[in-house]
C-alpha cells in the first residue's frame, strides 16, 4: 500500500481540501517547512488571542518572509494590518477590536438594506427581460460587493455597469 504524500503547509491555502487537513491536524504544532507554530482549533486561537502574554509579530521582514514562502504578494494588507486587531496586542487590539465591532454592527443594518435593494431590483429585471440568468455572476456577487463595501466603509462606485440594470440580448 502506498504511503500518503505528506501535506505542505506551504500551499495549504491552495488545497481543496484544506479544511479537511485542518480538523484532522493537531490543534497546535510546529511546521519546519514555515519555520512557525500552526493553530488549527477556533477555540485555541481565542485563548491565544485573548492570553496577554501573547505577541503579534507583524514585521516588514515577517511580511517579506511570508511572502517567498506562500508566494503571495502582502505588502497592501500589511499596510492595512496597522489599523487592524490582528496586527497589535494587549490594550492596543482590545481597543481596536472593539472599535471595529462598534463601526460593523453600526454599517450592519444599512449594508443589509443595500444588500436586500440590489438583490430584488436585479432578479425583478432580469425575471422581466424572461431569459435564464446566471443567480451567483448575475445577482449574488454584485450584491455581495456591496454589502461589503459598505460594511467595510470604503464606500462603493459601480464600475463599467457592473450595477447597473442587467440588459437582456432582446433589450428589455
Amino acid at each position: 500500500m502506498k504511503e500518503p504524500a505528506p501535506i505542505s503547509y506551504l500551499m495549504l491555502h491552495r488545497a481543496q481540501d484544506r479544511r479537511d487537513i485542518y480538523r484532522s491536524s493537531a490543534p497546535v504544532f510546529w511546521s519546519d517547512e514555515l519555520a512557525c507554530w500552526m493553530v488549527f482549533d477556533a477555540d485555541v486561537i481565542n485563548q491565544i488571542l485573548r492570553n496577554e502574554d501573547f505577541q503579534v509579530s507583524w514585521s516588514k521582514d515577517d511580511v517579506v518572509a511570508l511572502e517567498e514562502r506562500l508566494r503571495i504578494e502582502l505588502r497592501g494588507i500589511s499596510r492595512v494590518a496597522n489599523f487592524m486587531p490582528v496586527a497589535h496586542e494587549g490594550v492596543v487590539h482590545a481597543s481596536l477590536r472593539k472599535a471595529m465591532a462598534l463601526a460593523l454592527n453600526e454599517a450592519t443594518e444599512q449594508a443589509l438594506s443595500i444588500f436586500r435593494e440590489v438583490t430584488e431590483r436585479r432578479i425583478a429585471d432580469l425575471v422581466e427581460c424572461g431569459e435564464p440568468f446566471d443567480f451567483f455572476e448575475k445577482v449574488l456577487a454584485p450584491a455581495s460587493s456591496k454589502l461589503m463595501a459598505q460594511l467595510s466603509g470604503i464606500g462603493f462606485a459601480p464600475l463599467n455597469g457592473e450595477l447597473a440594470p442587467p440588459r437582456c440580448s432582446t433589450g428589455c
